[in-house]
């Protein structure tokens, strides 16, 4: 696929949209909310804590528990 260069403005209204298309067709459950991305110390920037609080207020999702280590060190232990 090719990447389109688009307005802050214009991205956000294409998500909104998206995200509102599959809920009304697929429910809240079709919406995955999972992201490894920056952090810093403390929940006030976790970008996952970030984005399930966002989702929340949006109407909900599915996430997941736990992290890469704490799954690799559960199979070890």
């Amino acid at each position: 696929d090719e990447w389109v260069r688009v307005r802050y403005e214009d991205a956000i209204k294409l998500v909104a949209r998206e995200l509102k298309k599959t809920r009304k067709e697929k429910g809240n459950q079709a919406v995955f909310a999972g992201s490894y991305g920056w952090k810093s110390s403390g929940n006030v920037h976790n970008s996952r804590i970030l984005l399930h609080r966002f989702m929340n207020l949006s109407g909900g999702f599915v996430g997941h528990l736990g992290d890469y280590s704490t799954g690799a060190s559960q199979v070890i232990m």
